[in-house]
């Protein structure tokens, strides 16, 4: 013996039954083992035309119901949609940002989308107030948001939104159920206190704003 299987002489159909065969092993991730197994075990059991159509129609129907419950499963598994975690992001003066997440809420009519974090020693703060309805384009008043920086928790900076900028939050998404909400943002904020005069910037500006917030009561 020289290790290998002995090819059999295909039975007349036959190509119709490997070409069914082989389908259903390529679905079940085994294909290279139907040629060499499958078809010489199904080759004995058609010695006639007869019995290769009762046996062509069983394959069929196993086939074609291999096929609804992979596809079935598939379909289940391309519908899981991963969470995205919560974000803002901004250009801040021609620069990437961003900030962490932090306190967004909703109190009353008031809908809270802060963030804030601290890089070598500086606490930054950023808060817009709106009241949100729904989807929809919101403009912003100079008093409905801040940007604050502290160091070893006392006021450096403090900026009010820009009453000459035509400040504004688009809302997108509003996930009542989650107390998600999503959308994008274009601010510029005027500094209104220095701890230091000339240290920051007097204006500091945030375009192309994107948001996904967790809303907390």
């Amino acid at each position: 013996m020289s290790g290998k299987l002995k090819q059999i002489a295909p039975h007349p159909g036959a190509l119709t039954i490997e070409y069914i065969i082989g389908q259903l092993c390529a679905q079940i991730k085994y294909p290279n083992a139907c040629p060499l197994i499958c078809i010489p075990l199904l080759q004995p059991l058609l010695p006639t035309r007869r019995c290769f159509t009762v046996m062509k129609k069983c394959l069929l129907s196993f086939f074609f119901a291999a096929l609804l419950l992979l596809g079935s499963c598939a379909k289940k598994s391309c519908c899981v949609v991963p969470v995205t975690p919560d974000f803002i992001i901004a250009d801040k003066d021609g620069a990437k940002w961003e900030i962490q997440p932090a306190a967004s809420s909703i109190l009353g009519d008031t809908t809270t989308i802060a963030g804030t974090q601290t890089q070598a020693g500086e606490e930054e703060t950023f808060a817009i107030k709106l009241n949100i309805g729904g989807v929809g384009y919101y403009p912003l008043k100079n008093h409905q948001g801040y940007y604050m920086l502290k160091k070893n928790g006392a006021i450096t900076q403090k900026y009010a939104l820009s009453p000459t900028h035509l400040n504004s939050v688009s809302v997108i998404s509003v996930n009542q159920a989650d107390m998600i909400i999503q959308g994008f943002f274009d601010l510029k904020f005027i500094k209104t206190y220095d701890s230091q005069p000339g240290a920051k910037a007097d204006s500091i500006s945030f375009l192309d704003g994107k948001f996904k917030v967790t809303l907390h009561k």
